[in-house]
């Protein structure tokens, strides 16, 4: 049984796809949302908690191998609590169900541990830790900047053309990774033999700076982008707007690190995606259309 965190998210549904068209092993999708169970016809899907011990143990009871994340619910006032919580639980579930080989997803940015004024990154570098010290087989997957948060800043841009750029230098390109080519590598990865110790596994495709990523936008749009920077000392008024305190500043300190180049590759190998960001936002806009964006806010 191969039990996938998140399957009805993006990295997830598309792992969870792709291992059951392979019928090598059974899959169990694990989601937190009571609308998707019984769910999806013909596979088993289950309601799980992070933060509850007797749901996780449910989910990954049988399990041979498990792909697991922490999901992030931004209005929640104690983010990071509350993410560091569900990390030891997790890890506790992990332990005691004896799973023997884990797929976890990263970022980038958790290559500067704990406490490397990384913003998100530091949550999972904890994550990465709580969960490398069971005796399951761990494969950490690093992912680059997500392609796929660009779809956020599509329906703004289609309304007003204007393209906000959150990192320090608009001419500076970073990594960036499509969730879709994640997801192929958590499939391969939960296929492949258990490993004798540890691993880190950065998750790398095309690099882009904001200027490119705004011109890329618009080609899409079908209507030039002016770029406004928005400062460090903005960004956390601008997140509020959806997020809680906390949550808007692990945000714009993830920024102001992606954006600096601390975030290196650290892993013992790298596996690199081919998607490029006109693929994933021309994807988008065909599921949905430019005016129904141009309607939004």
């Amino acid at each position: 049984m191969i039990v996938v965190f998140g399957a009805f998210g993006k990295t997830g549904r598309v792992a969870a796809e792709l291992l059951e068209a392979e019928g090598k092993s059974p899959v169990r999708r694990v989601t937190r949302d009571d609308s998707r169970t019984p769910g999806v016809a013909g596979h088993e899907v289950v309601r799980a908690r992070l933060s509850d011990d007797a749901e996780l143990a449910r989910a990954l009871k049988g399990a041979a191998a498990v792909y697991a994340m922490l999901p992030d619910d931004f209005s929640a006032k104690s983010f990071r609590a509350e993410r560091r919580g569900m990390a030891e639980a997790m890890s506790r579930a992990i332990l005691r169900e004896r799973v023997p080989r884990v797929v976890l997803l990263s970022s980038a940015a958790a290559a500067l541990g704990e406490d490397g004024h990384n913003g998100l990154g530091a949550d999972l570098a904890y994550f990465e830790r709580l969960v490398c010290d069971t005796p399951a087989s761990v494969s950490v997957l690093r992912a680059s900047y997500f392609q796929d948060n660009l779809l956020q800043i599509l329906p703004g841009a289609a309304q007003t053309g204007i393209y906000p750029s959150f990192f320090g230098s608009r001419a500076v390109a970073i990594p960036t990774i499509a969730a879709l080519d994640v997801g192929k590598f958590i499939a391969q990865l939960l296929l492949e033999p258990q490993l004798s110790e540890p691993e880190i596994v950065d998750l790398i495709g095309p690099s882009y700076s904001s200027v490119e990523m705004a011109a890329i936008a618009g080609k899409v749009l079908g209507r030039a982008l002016s770029i406004v920077d928005v400062p460090a000392t903005q960004q956390e008024q601008t997140f509020r707007q959806w997020m809680s305190d906390e949550a808007a500043r692990a945000m714009s300190e993830t920024f102001r690190c992606l954006g600096s180049g601390r975030a290196l590759p650290r892993g013992q190998r790298t596996l690199c995606g081919q998607t490029r960001l006109e693929q994933v936002l021309q994807s988008a806009l065909a599921r949905t259309p430019a005016a129904a964006l141009e309607g939004q806010s």
